[in-house]
Parts: structure tokens; C-alpha cells; sequence
């Protein structure tokens, strides 16, 4: 039986959520704002985001969005300069905006995604719920990527403190997102967390946005000039800082040995130069490359157009709390996965469903084994994808599981 409207209303949590990502970024788009037009259907929602000046055209399609689901939002411009400084700039103009909203908004819960957010989720945790959305260890994130270089006394410092914070943000929070059970664990054995503070929820696909292209399989290969059984393998999205293209390169060209008249097809904006620059040193021939630029709108098309997705991750520490977004798209998108050990929940995932393959290490031994292996095991992994996407990255489960949570903490 379906409540009333009294009893939603009286059981609708009010959440502050606060973004240092910008809703008009792909991954505001992609990982925030599908979230919150589901959870706005059971809770009232205002969000607070930093944009980034490069996406002013964005901003009118991204307000008509949220009014329409009733969501409130505050967007804040992001500063990128002078390092660090503008960092704390951007944390007062938060603090700003969180004090305003508190008087206005009266949130029963304060949401923060990552770490510069949780400084204000920090101050108001002995009067509001905080939930921490962590996303990933931030400081180690930034360490191992060298932006806070580890032998640079300022960059040390920051590291040390955030370190600090870290603990305080796990210890004072009312509840903590991980996107990982590796993650997960982690703090439970090395951070003293009880685990039944902790709900995992992946990076999440739409599993009917990506399940349903417009355009048919022939269509697109024609338009990208594939022969129709050409085996065709697909990396979608920023080829920097984390990824590994020379190493996905190598991969291909060992592959593309194996399978004569294979293409790669690379999807991305921007960095079509690394692509470049990657295949040249793997020796890969680029008349077996195709690189296009696809927004999200356009990507559940392009890849249709595959038979199996290929990304490396960095296999780090701060990797074991990170969740690919691409994993989750393109097993909704039908497609088996070829990837890396190391990295979150993706070997776990891949072993428990069998939607892919997997590399141990990279050295050409192993990429060979793991391309011998395609062939005859395509359709078997094919026939995972949907049920492991559905399994762990779909959307509708992590929506309830934010709805849950905010239930949980919610003085109804």
C-alpha cells in the first residue's frame, strides 16, 4: 500500500549536499545528478557545487534540471590558483554558503562528497548529521599522482594534515559512502571503523540510459569505418594522471597480433595527443586506431560499436578505494571488460561474474595469455555484463541506498 502524502512529507529528510566537483562537469553529470533526481522524489534536496568557468553554457540546462525536480542550488566558482590559497578561498566561500543555507534550508542531514567538502560536514557534526561520501583516500590520491609531491616540505605538510583530517572525518561522521569493499576494509582493519558505519556504493551506471542506443551497431561501424567483423576493443574517458595508455597500447598491439584487423576505439575530449603519443611508443599501427570526441549523450552509442572495453588503472594504495566509472557503463552497455588487478572491487567483480578479463601484471607474457583468451570466451562474458551491472553498478540500487541512509539519520 502507498503512503500518503502527509506521511512522505513528514518522513522526507531535508539534505545539504556539498560538491567541490562542478554538476556541469561529465562527472557531475554523470555521478551526482542522476543520484539526486532520484533521491528528490523522497527528499528534499539542496546542493551546493564549485563550477569551473569553462562550462558557463551548461549552467541554464543544468538549473531548468534541478527546478524542475525541485532541487535547490547554490553553484560557487571553482578556483584553481595560486595552489593551495585558492583551495582555502573556496573553503570560506563554502563555509559562507553553509551558514546562509542552514538558516534558509534547515537540512536534517549534511551530505559531503570528499574531503575539501567534509571540513564544513566537520564544523556542524555536533548539531547535524554528517554523512561522508569519501570517494577515495584523497590525500594518498594526491600523493601517488605527484601533485603533492611526497619529498616537498609545503606538499608533506599538507599531506600529514589531511592524514590528520582524515581520521577526524572517519571518526566524527555519522555515517561513511565508500566506493569500494577493498576501501572498505581498509578502514575497518587500519582505521578502526566499525564496518556497520560504512555502505558501499559504487561509482553507478543509468542501466537503461546505456542499454539503449539510438543507432544500430552497423550504422556506427560504417561511420567509423570498421569492417563489420573486425574485433573492435573501446577506452572511453580522460586518458590522464590514473590511466595507463601506453600500457592499454601495448595491450592492443599484442591483441591485434593475435586478432589481424582488430581497431582500438578511443572516446575522450581533449587528449586525443596522449592517445597518439601512447600508440607511438607502443608501436601500435594507427590505421588500426580510431579516436573521436563523444559527450555523454553520445557515448551509450559509440559503443555499440565495440565488442569489449579496455582500461589500466595507476594499481596503487589510494587505487584500492576507487571505483571506475567506465566499468560500470560499459558492462551496462553490454560489453565484457578487460582490465587490471589492484584497482577497488574490479578483480572481485570480474572473478564473482565472469563479464571479463583480467591482467595480473604487464609485461607482454601476460597479455598475450589474456588475448588468447578472448576469442573463445566472448560470449560467456557477454552474457554477464547486464546481470553484473545490475548486480553492483546500477543506478536504482545506490539511489536506495543513499535513501536508506538518509532515513537512518534523519530525526523523523
Amino acid at each position: 500500500m502507498h503512503r500518503d502524502r502527509e506521511s512522505i512529507v513528514k518522513d522526507m529528510a531535508r539534505v545539504l549536499f556539498l560538491s567541490y566537483d562542478g554538476l556541469t562537469d561529465p562527472l557531475g553529470r554523470s555521478q551526482i545528478m542522476p543520484y539526486f533526481l532520484g533521491l528528490s522524489r523522497q527528499h528534499a534536496i539542496h546542493i551546493v557545487s564549485f563550477e569551473k568557468k569553462r562550462n558557463p553554457d551548461l549552467l541554464s540546462p543544468v538549473q531548468e534540471t534541478l527546478e524542475a525536480a525541485g532541487i535547490g542550488w547554490t553553484p560557487l566558482q571553482y578556483h584553481k590558483k595560486p595552489s593551495v590559497l585558492s583551495t582555502l578561498y573556496d573553503i570560506f566561500l563554502l563555509e559562507r554558503s553553509c551558514r546562509d543555507l542552514i538558516q534558509t534550508f534547515h537540512p536534517t542531514v549534511i551530505h559531503c562528497r570528499s574531503y575539501i567538502t567534509a571540513f564544513a560536514g566537520l564544523r556542524r557534526a555536533h548539531r547535524l548529521p554528517f554523512l561522508f561520501d569519501m570517494r577515495g583516500f584523497y590525500a594518498d590520491e594526491r600523493r601517488e599522482s605527484g601533485l603533492w609531491p611526497s619529498g616537498h616540505p609545503l606538499y608533506t605538510a599538507i599531506y600529514r594534515y589531511f592524514k590528520w583530517m582524515e581520521k577526524k572525518f572517519l571518526r566524527r561522521s555519522a555515517h561513511i559512502v565508500s566506493l569500494t569493499e577493498a576501501g572498505a576494509e581498509v578502514m575497518v582493519r587500519d582505521m578502526q571503523v566499525s564496518r556497520e558505519k560504512i555502505t558501499v556504493i559504487p561509482c553507478a551506471a543509468d542501466m537503461a540510459f546505456f542499454s539503449e542506443p539510438r543507432f544500430s551497431r552497423q550504422r556506427l561501424r560504417r561511420e567509423l569505418e570498421i569492417p563489420e567483423t573486425a574485433p573492435v576493443l573501446v577506452y572511453a574517458g580522460s586518458l590522464g594522471t590514473w590511466y595507463l595508455p601506453v600500457e592499454m597500447m601495448r595491450f592492443f598491439r599484442v591483441f591485434e597480433n593475435l586478432h589481424p584487423g582488430s581497431i582500438f576505439l578511443i572516446l575522450n575530449q581533449g587528449e586525443h595527443h596522449l592517445a597518439l603519443q601512447a600508440a607511438e611508443k607502443a608501436g601500435v599501427d594507427l590505421r588500426h586506431v580510431r579516436l573521436r570526441s563523444a559527450t555523454r549523450e553520445e557515448m551509450p552509442h559509440y559503443l555499440q560499436a565495440a565488442d569489449a572495453g579496455l582500461f589500466f588503472v595507476f594499481p596503487t594504495f589510494s587505487k584500492k578505494a576507487s571505483s571506475p566509472v567506465k566499468m560500470g557503463e560499459m558492462l551496462a552497455a553490454g560489453l565484457p571488460v578487460i582490465a587490471n588487478s589492484g584497482v577497488g572491487d574490479v578483480e572481485k567483480i570480474i572473478q564473482k561474474t565472469g563479464c571479463g578479463l583480467l591482467v595480473k601484471d604487464f609485461s607482454e607474457t601476460t597479455f598475450r595469455a589474456v588475448a588468447q583468451l578472448f576469442e573463445p570466451h566472448k560470449q560467456a562474458m557477454k552474457a554477464q555484463t547486464l546481470s553484473a551491472a545490475q548486480k553492483y553498478f546500477d543506478l536504482q540500487r545506490g539511489i536506495q541506498k543513499y535513501h536508506e541512509i538518509y532515513e537512518k539519520l534523519s530525526p523523523f
